[in-house]
């Protein structure tokens, strides 16, 4: 098959995306002309659906599911051998087709791969704009591609039936590790940029969207157990306790200093190991964040309010 022939199709889960969609789909429309456009709606009620027939795109109707079986039934209602699965908010770069062309020969060498990027934050001024974002596609070790730029062969989606559709969250991660399962490869693609919209730009919005990220983590026992995240993120929400304790018991500062310190400590060495050199300042910032990040991460158990929708520049 050659790289002329290859069917590309776009799924794109929404939920009143009115006011991000349109950019969206342009970018879509100047980076791959040709693909097939998928929205699949989870029950818009602020024209989304329209906005989405208006610029040529299949719609779906479908409320009620979660983002998982959104993704499932986009890919399933058209005929592709290459499924690009992007967020209502995430912008394809300024060029963006070209590497994609190179990743479509990559995946007939090889459709037992799943590939895709980091999603880069638009705003590269706020503190975790500078500090959290843009190192991710630093990482050294990866376990999952994310499904808000996620990119696989139709033949290895079909195999392993695509998202589980019973989780809310971290189902990126769950499709990642069941790819692997069957022999499927993650190699993650930098030069495929793109721009992801609904970043927060403060501390405070960063840590809400942890949370409610982690929450498949704490979905049972058996996910805490699995996830290395969740118990180093308990660890170090233990730590913190026992310092509180101990200040309290003490009436001295030391012992939530000692342990803050030794959680901070950790976090410099993950984030070594997670991005690599780094220069000393954005290194300390990046280990506050990723301490931050942890906290988060722990009290994932107790979130219960909607997807945080905060996004930079609002």
């Amino acid at each position: 098959m050659s790289r002329q022939s290859v069917r590309v199709s776009v799924v794109i889960p929404a939920l009143n995306e009115v006011t991000q969609l349109p950019d969206t789909l342009r970018a879509v429309a100047r980076e791959l002309p040709d693909a097939a456009v998928v929205v699949a709606d989870n029950g818009s009620t602020d024209g989304t659906q329209d906005i989405a027939r208006a610029m040529g795109a299949t719609v779906l109707d479908l409320p009620g599911l979660t983002i998982a079986a959104l993704r499932n039934r986009g890919a399933a209602a058209v005929a592709s051998d290459v499924l690009v699965f992007i967020d209502a908010d995430v912008l394809l770069g300024e060029g963006w087709g070209q590497p994609f062309q190179h990743t479509t020969l990559s995946l007939q060498a090889e459709p037992m791969q799943v590939t895709g990027s980091r999603c880069l934050p638009e705003d590269t001024q706020s503190y975790v704009g500078r500090y959290w974002y843009p190192l991710l596609n630093r990482a050294a070790q990866v376990n999952y591609i994310n499904s808000g730029h996620l990119i696989v062969p139709r033949t290895l989606f079909d195999q392993i039936s695509g998202f589980a559709e019973h989780l809310k969250t971290g189902e990126d991660h769950d499709f990642c590790q069941r790819a692997i399962a069957v022999g499927g490869v993650l190699k993650p693609e930098p030069d495929l940029r793109v721009f992801h919209r609904g970043y927060p730009n403060t501390v405070a919005g960063f840590m809400r969207r942890e949370m409610w990220h982690g929450r498949s983590d704490f979905a049972s026992l058996g996910a805490v157990l699995r996830s290395a995240v969740a118990m180093v993120a308990l660890g170090c929400l233990a730590m913190l306790l026992a310092g509180l304790v101990g200040t309290v018991i003490t009436l001295s500062l030391w012992p939530i200093v000692m342990t803050w310190l030794l959680s901070y400590s950790l976090c410099i060495g993950l984030v070594r190991r997670k991005f690599g050199r780094l220069a000393w300042r954005p290194w300390l910032h990046a280990a506050w964040l990723f301490y931050l990040y942890l906290i988060a991460r722990s009290m994932s158990w107790s979130y219960r309010v909607q997807r945080p929708k905060e996004r930079s520049g609002s």
